[in-house]
């Protein structure tokens, strides 16, 4: 399929209630939904954007499986920017849990910012779901 010539970004979102409920309020903006996993045909789309030097972000939950997922986006391409998921937002918009998963994900978590999260997550035994950050979009 073509790339429209007129977009500038796209948003890139791990869960899929957040594209749908950015999809109906932003119906001007592109987004894609990862499902929570940067599969092949992800990355294919993510390459020819690129191509049409289209600016992309990515938002996903700051917990250790959201973390690593972005970890690993950013490892296979390092110019998409994080969006929300920085430590200012986790410490606004996070909330306690009594089980964190995941919590041998760290290991794969390289870079700094995410590392931070990481670290503060299995610290204070805090996460950050999207959902919570619906009105910063």
């Amino acid at each position: 399929l073509p790339i429209k010539k007129d977009i500038k970004s796209v948003q890139l979102h791990e869960n899929a209630g957040i594209f749908d409920m950015l999809t109906d309020k932003y119906p001007e903006q592109s987004f894609i939904c990862t499902s929570g996993v940067i599969n092949s045909a992800v990355s294919i789309l993510i390459e020819r954007l690129k191509q049409h030097h289209i600016n992309l972000s990515y938002s996903g939950d700051m917990d250790m499986n959201g973390l690593s997922i972005a970890s690993r986006l950013l490892s296979i391409h390092p110019n998409i920017q994080l969006w929300h998921m920085n430590i200012d937002d986790f410490n606004q918009y996070s909330i306690t849990t009594s089980k964190i998963k995941s919590r041998n994900k760290i290991n794969s978590i390289k870079e700094p910012c995410l590392k931070r999260i990481a670290d503060k997550i299995l610290e204070e035994e805090k996460i950050c779901y999207q959902e919570a950050l619906f009105d910063q979009y």
